[in-house]
């Protein structure tokens, strides 16, 4: 694991230099925080835990990288798709600009913004709690859990990397401007009570071209589909709250519909591929190591 983790750092590092990006006091932070990891390794604690770090870091590590990789950004095909295939239901708009059309005030929060807003920055909060709910009850269940999170971020991650889409928020920077606020900040900024919250939205935001696929609309679907294998119930709370992400990163215009379709597409294969067979052996393995003894430790 440590071996994987430098070898990452050092693949970042020789993009940050090949692409002239500029290191950042944020991007020094994340490599603290992984050489920690590195060092830290052998924890059994941390082990169980490893997935969720790496990912987030790994996110933030990919600040401006696809601008400097890809030229073109899509901006206005991708507004002119959402028209096309939601315009006849939502007035000739995309559905981002329908809903904050529908439910939004511009100058104020309301209590819907408000509590959008704590669920889109719930991304890298509900993965744990999900992770947490299947590991109590199964172990094997757990590292599967955790392969997939693994795979579709990566699979995502480089898709974003090479195929930038700049979220319906900023679609104006990039080609012609939609009727779309950026609601997330506007709460933020009306909270001074939370001045840390507010500078990380606005520096430590990843890539911010990375609307597609739709990694928040992905991740608690792969929760979803693992909790269903241990607990019905949590299982249809982890669906619940998908469908609270959907519509959160539509309204808040932090991603199109047409990204949250790809992000349970890459959900689905991602799904698929580590409940083949061939993973059985590995799972096995990682389970028959006991950090701790979960629920239900027969399985």
């Amino acid at each position: 694991m440590a071996i994987a983790i430098v070898a990452w750092l050092a693949y970042v590092g020789l993009l940050m230099v090949l692409l002239g990006g500029r290191v950042t006091p944020d991007l020094l932070l994340v490599v603290a925080a992984l050489v920690t990891i590195a060092l830290l390794a052998d924890r059994p604690i941390l082990r169980e835990i490893l997935p969720f770090p790496l990912i987030a870091l790994t996110w933030e590590a990919m600040r401006g990288l696809s601008a400097n990789l890809v030229t073109r950004v899509h901006a206005a095909d991708v507004a002119s798709l959402e028209r096309t295939l939601f315009g006849p239901f939502s007035g000739g708009r995309t559905p981002t600009e329908a809903l904050q059309s529908a439910f939004h005030v511009t100058g104020s929060v309301s209590p819907l913004d408000a509590a959008m807003t704590a669920v889109y920055l719930g991304h890298f909060v509900a993965p744990v709690v999900f992770g947490y709910l299947i590991w109590r009850r199964s172990q094997s269940v757990y590292y599967r859990y955790a392969m997939a999170m693994i795979i579709i971020a990566l699979a995502g991650y480089g898709t974003q990397l090479l195929f930038p889409v700049a979220p319906p928020r900023l679609a104006g920077q990039f080609g012609a401007a939609i009727s779309v606020q950026d609601i997330t900040a506007e709460v933020l900024a009306a909270f001074h009570a939370f001045p840390i919250a507010s500078w990380g939205y606005g520096n430590l935001s990843g890539n911010e071209l990375a609307a597609f696929p739709s990694l928040h609309a992905a991740f608690p679907l792969v929760g979803a589909f693992f909790l269903a294998r241990v607990s019905r119930r949590d299982a249809v709370l982890a669906l619940a709250w998908s469908a609270l992400v959907w519509f959160a990163i539509v309204y808040l215009g932090q991603h199109y519909v047409v990204d949250a379709v790809a992000g349970a597409i890459y959900m689905v294969a991602t799904c698929a591929v580590v409940s083949l067979p061939a993973f059985d052996q590995v799972i096995e393995q990682l389970a028959s190591i006991r950090f701790w003894v979960p629920l239900g430790a027969g399985e």
